[in-house]
């Protein structure tokens, strides 16, 4: 265990350079910040598969209003 400066909040937190569980903790971010950005990318995930899933709904609208149409 290195201590590094954390590149964020920039506190000296034992920072393991050499850990293979996380791959991010490599460019010298703390354990808090790094839960934070976590946090923040799992949040964006979420955020843009409700916006496909509202899209694919739109889509799916559009064809059976298409459909109705030609019908018609």
């Amino acid at each position: 265990m290195n201590k590094m400066k954390c590149i964020f909040c920039e506190s000296m937190r034992g920072i393991d350079l050499n850990s293979k569980s996380n791959h991010k903790n490599r460019s010298g971010i703390c354990i808090n910040c790094l839960d934070g950005l976590n946090k923040v990318n799992y949040e964006v995930k979420t955020n843009r598969q409700k916006i496909r899933e509202i899209n694919k709904r739109k889509e799916d609208m559009e064809i059976l209003q298409y459909h109705d149409e030609s019908q018609d």
